[in-house]
Formats: structure tokens, sequence, C-alpha cells
């Protein structure tokens, strides 16, 4: 779990600081790559879908400004969850 959470918080700098661009996309790609446990699996491909529908709407050389208040809530939530399975089992 704590490789997804900095995983996470990886990608969240990136598009806080950056934006969305290509370079970004290969960065959190390269990322997302090392999620290799089966829950890290669902949150790799739940990323890449999120990047693919930033890529669809964005030219090749454009910037795409992320507000990521909306991005840190859902893993917020999805930390707390994963901790309150860690106390259940």
């Amino acid at each position: 779990m704590f490789e997804q959470i900095t995983v996470v918080n990886s990608l969240l700098k990136i598009l806080k600081v950056k934006g969305f661009t290509a370079q970004a996309k290969e960065q959190i790609t390269v990322l997302i790559d090392t999620l290799t446990t089966p829950r890290g699996q669902r949150i790799r491909q739940e990323i890449a879908t999120y990047l693919a529908t930033l890529s669809s709407l964005t030219a090749t050389d454009e910037t795409l400004v992320c507000c990521s208040d909306i991005i840190e809530s859902y893993f917020g939530k999805f930390k707390q969850r994963s901790i309150q399975t860690l106390h259940i089992h």
C-alpha cells in the first residue's frame, strides 16, 4: 500500500506543478507501471483511463491546467478505505 500512496502522491505533484502535458503523461505512465500488486493494477488502470481522457482534451503541444483537489479527494477516500481494510483484517 505504501508503494501505491507514493506513486499517487508523485503523480498529484506532477499534475499540480506542471499541469497535464505529453511529457507529464510519460512521467506518470512510468510511475504507474511500477504498480504491480493486484490493488496497484486496479489503480494503474483507473489512472490510465484518466490519462486517456485528459489526452483526448488536449493537443500534443498544449498544457492542461489541472486542479488536483478533486483527484486528491478521490485518493484520500481510497487511502481511508485501504486503512480501514487493513484494520479489519
